[in-house]
């Protein structure tokens, strides 16, 4: 006890080493590990194991209300009310803060607009380099934990950040489309695992976020694509995701803005009650939609359409395959074109 009160590491998860952190009470290991009861929670609710759901919830519940507790006192006792810091005890100046926002993606610890969360945001964007994050305690880059605070920017509604990290992101890729672990920023020496399979899976799942993203019952079609993707065409076939398999294709023409989709339900998959076709701010003139056969009016700042989940249309493409595409299942290609970080082009 400390001065009657339980010690701010009370409840956590024992002391550990957290890599390219340091040796403490980890918060990161904290939010996975509640991650992962949540997960098997689900999954023994799916096999209606009873006992087994009731000690695990009891477990996360218990672990959820000691983590919030010892992260507002250091969020404002280390962090000075700016950041959550990496332990209870570690300022960022001692400890990389890369895993803070964890809390938010992937784990869903915090909400996306929770105070803790933006402000923690504002101080590490201060630190980024190159469009992505920069490390506190050393003059290196850490390219592909970006993939994180993207999704933490798109959880935000933030499609500028969230392209703006994208970016980044694929302008640090080598011109076989790999990625060093981390660079030295004076030397340009990379470090680390090179090429960096972690990298490159990170880069595959945010570009399959950017068009199809689970969150929580809802399922977001094109969240973080880009205006020219739309222009383009967009087609995605056969995305596996945890409601079922979805397939869509999106394209403009004129002042209208088509789009096929299908969702079929797998056996034992979870319901989604939230289908929703983001779109992204845009030059050009759009009046109206067409969602399987049926037109409806768009208002001119309208970003969001809802979609019904259980409605189906067979898919007959017109747009043609991409041979040379980032994610096999969409047609958007983007790496061509990019620059990367020493000015070359990809």
């Amino acid at each position: 006890m400390e001065n009657g009160e339980r010690p701010i590491f009370y409840g956590l998860i024992p002391s550990a080493e957290g890599e390219a952190i340091g040796v403490g009470y980890n918060y990161y290991h904290d939010y996975f590990a509640l991650l992962g009861l949540k997960m098997a929670i689900h999954a023994v609710t799916s096999l209606n194991e009873e006992q087994d759901v009731k000690w695990m919830t009891e477990t996360c519940d218990t672990l959820h209300a000691n983590l919030l507790a010892s992260v507002r006192v250091a969020f404002e006792r280390v962090g000075l009310g700016k950041y959550i810091p990496a332990t209870p005890f570690h300022p960022a100046t001692q400890f990389e803060l890369w895993g803070t926002m964890a809390a938010l993606y992937p784990t869903r610890f915090l909400e996306p607009n929770d105070p803790m969360v933006s402000r923690t945001l504002e101080f590490v964007s201060q630190n980024f380099q190159e469009d992505v994050y920069g490390y506190f305690t050393a003059k290196k880059i850490f390219p592909y934990i970006t993939a994180d605070f993207a999704m933490c920017y798109l959880l935000r509604d933030d499609l500028s950040m969230f392209l703006r990290l994208y970016d980044g992101y694929v302008a640090h890729a080598s011109s076989t489309n790999g990625w060093v672990e981390e660079t030295f920023l004076e030397s340009r020496l990379g470090t680390g695992d090179m090429p960096h399979g972690w990298a490159a899976a990170q880069y595959v799942h945010m570009h399959r976020n950017s068009l199809v993203f689970e969150d929580e019952d809802a399922l977001h079609l094109c969240w973080g694509a880009r205006d020219e993707w739309f222009s383009n065409g967009i087609a995605v076939k056969r995305a596996p995701t945890r409601f079922g398999t979805i397939d869509f294709e999106l394209h403009r023409k004129g002042v209208v803005l088509e789009v096929n989709y299908r969702l079929v339900h797998g056996a034992n998959q979870d319901v989604c009650r939230n289908l929703q076709l983001h779109i992204p701010p845009s030059a050009h003139r759009t009046t109206s939609i067409r969602v399987n056969g049926a037109t409806r009016p768009l208002s001119p700042d309208q970003r969001v359409i809802q979609l019904e989940p259980a409605r189906a249309v067979a898919l007959r493409s017109s747009i043609r395959p991409c041979s040379r595409a980032a994610n096999s299942s969409t047609k958007t290609r983007t790496f061509a074109g990019r620059k990367r970080a020493d000015g070359k082009t990809a």
